[in-house]
């Protein structure tokens, strides 16, 4: 597939959907998840999305790991003509509130995994800093009719927040736009075809690993599969 008839993400994954709906799009877990599936899930949560009235380019965070719900949440939120913010779903509720502020999010997604006891503290938490805690397990049957906001090129994607190490977090607008013509260059560049298969461990909320390991495979239509670190598996 011609990577440059694409304008967008969202546009990418439609056509995926419509073309390639039977076709893995990503492995995790030795469990596969088609376009088909993963679109339909992406739409479930778009749609709840603006259930909730989510205005265009509202920021939601998402403190979420590898997996299938990264991705639901990530172009969900897009689809539904939002930004997504992910970070480090290991950080903290302190360092995940704080970059709530930063960036003006009220929302914020966290891993359905998470124990009630867990789930309790940071909606308690989170109430002391007006933010709703969202998880897509609650979701996963909701309807996805639509009509979902045209998704344009310059619309800001999400925020790459930057490590924080010599001063405060920093947000990093990356736009439709942007990522295509860096998905294009990577594609070009690394002579990188679609009988090419990945793996990777990266994390996909930051971006070698949801770039190059997971937008360039879902372009081509490639062979996926991400992985868990083991890390991101104990509670902190």
């Amino acid at each position: 597939m011609d990577p440059d008839r694409y304008s967008t993400l969202i546009e990418m994954l439609a056509d995926r959907s419509e073309r390639n709906a039977d076709r893995t799009a990503f492995t995790f877990q030795d469990q596969p998840v088609t376009f088909g599936e993963m679109w339909a899930r992406i739409n479930r949560f778009a749609q709840h999305l603006l259930d909730l009235g989510i205005a265009p380019g509202e920021r939601v965070l998402m403190a979420l790991p590898n997996g299938p719900e990264f991705f639901s949440g990530f172009y969900g939120v897009q689809r539904a003509g939002g930004i997504a913010v992910p970070v480090f779903p290991g950080a903290g509720a302190d360092r995940v509130f704080a970059i709530a502020k930063l960036c003006g999010a009220d929302k914020v997604i966290v891993p359905s995994a998470i124990s009630g006891e867990q789930l309790a503290l940071i909606r308690e938490q989170a109430a002391d800093h007006s933010l709703s805690i969202l998880l897509l397990s609650k979701y996963k049957d909701a309807d996805a009719d639509g009509p979902f906001p045209e998704v344009q090129p310059d619309q800001v994607a999400f925020l790459q927040y930057t490590s924080g190490s010599t001063g405060n977090p920093k947000g990093v607008m990356i736009t439709q736009a942007n990522l295509m013509t860096n998905i294009r260059q990577m594609i070009e560049g690394m002579e990188i075809v679609p009988e090419d298969i990945f793996v990777s461990w990266l994390p996909v909320y930051h971006d070698m690993g949801l770039i190059l390991k997971t937008m360039v495979p879902f372009c081509l239509g490639a062979v996926s599969y991400t992985h868990l670190r083991a890390h991101e598996t104990k509670a902190n």
